[in-house]
């Protein structure tokens, strides 16, 4: 099946928070009725998941869901490094279903393997996004969020090699949401015992009050705007 490259927007002026940075292209949009908008021309979650076959090295396995930080165990992935990000954003201003604002993503993610892969994982919050489709070079790959919301699985229809470069694309959508920079097993509405406003404590892809929005990546906010290796040990262009 093939793909439809999302059209590109006149961009907004770029912002940089932190070490990452998100170039946002401004475009009219539909929002589906469904919590988070499903573009209406996206392949279907089924399509979007054929049969898979067996992998042909029997040594391979899936990436490890943490790169062990001891300060945000739940983030990071192993078994591959990526080499760059390159993020195509449309972003879909407020209005009555979606009163924050919402965006369609495509992510062109370069990895490379260093082990042998049957499987692998970006950190990404399942709460506010909705991936339709995922390739890897090209060709279509199973995927579907972890039990616990905060990963995107990936599971390739050919193992890779570990040397292996892949290029892997996913298109999304996804609305604004905030973690607790202190770890995302805090809610943000339990920090007043500990001395700090939500505004001091919220990261990740926030509303700006005007009809925009805005990354706040460090140290734990990318995963909520946009698949990737959440974690300073994994450090890629974007």
């Amino acid at each position: 099946m093939s793909s439809t490259r999302l059209p590109r927007a006149p961009l907004w002026p770029r912002r940089c928070i932190g070490v990452l940075l998100a170039t946002v292209a401004v475009s009219a949009g539909t929002v589906a009725a469904a919590n988070v908008p499903v573009a209406a021309d996206a392949v279907s979650d089924a399509a979007a998941k054929p049969s898979i076959a067996a992998p042909s090295v029997s040594s391979a396995s899936p990436d490890a869901r943490s790169l062990g930080d001891p300060f945000y165990p739940t983030l990071g992935n192993g078994g591959y490094d990526v080499q760059q990000y390159d993020l195509d954003l449309r972003w879909h201003p407020p209005e009555a279903a979606h009163p924050e604002g919402w965006l369609r993503g495509e992510a062109h993610i370069t990895i490379r393997a260093t082990q042998a892969l049957s499987g692998f994982s970006f950190d990404l919050t399942a709460a506010n996004s909705d991936v339709q489709r995922v390739a890897i070079d090209g060709v279509l790959a199973g995927h579907h969020p972890d039990p616990f919301g905060r990963k995107l699985i990936v599971v390739p229809g050919n193992v890779l090699a570990a040397g292996d470069v892949a290029h892997v694309t996913v298109d999304w959508t996804a609305m604004p949401m905030a973690v607790n920079k202190l770890g995302e097993e805090l809610p943000l509405t339990s920090v007043a015992s500990q001395g700090a406003t939500m505004q001091d404590l919220a990261r990740g892809f926030l509303p700006d009050g005007d009809g925009g929005f805005f990354l706040a990546a460090q140290p734990n906010g990318a995963h909520t705007l946009f698949p990737s290796n959440d974690d300073p040990a994994d450090k890629a262009p974007v």
